[in-house]
């Protein structure tokens, strides 16, 4: 499956053994009319490296997966050409210093997703 898309994603990073590890955010619009977040795991030719919470646009990705050790599918995004976004999300030092006094690196995706401009809207879903 192929992916292209027009609006910025939020890049998050966490590093484990020395090795740097991505997801994306995302949401979709629930029948009450909240938004629900999610994260997908995405990787990109090897050399390019993002700060946490860099923005991008997907020019040219696509869906694939791994198998896990116990044969599990694990779906994630491949990105094989990009362009970051101008505008990025600007933290206070109060954020800052509440990041590094926390443990889980993913634990703040939800909020931070949540305060990002990018919502799926219904015209996005493919059904």
């Amino acid at each position: 499956m192929n992916i292209q898309d027009d609006k910025p994603r939020m890049i998050f990073v966490k590093e484990h053994d020395g090795r740097k590890y991505y997801k994306v955010g995302v949401s979709k619009k629930l029948a009450n009319g909240e938004y629900e977040n999610g994260y997908i795991d995405i990787q990109f030719k090897q050399g390019i490296e993002f700060e946490n919470k860099t923005r991008i646009y997907l020019k040219n990705a696509f869906l694939t997966f791994y198998k896990s050790k116990d044969k599990a599918t694990i779906p994630y995004i491949f990105v094989m050409d990009y362009e970051v976004a101008e505008e990025q999300v600007k933290h206070s030092k109060e954020t800052d210093v509440a990041k590094q006094e926390t443990k889980d690196d993913f634990a703040d995706f939800g909020r931070e997703v949540a305060m990002s401009e990018v919502e799926i809207t219904d015209s996005d879903l493919p059904f």
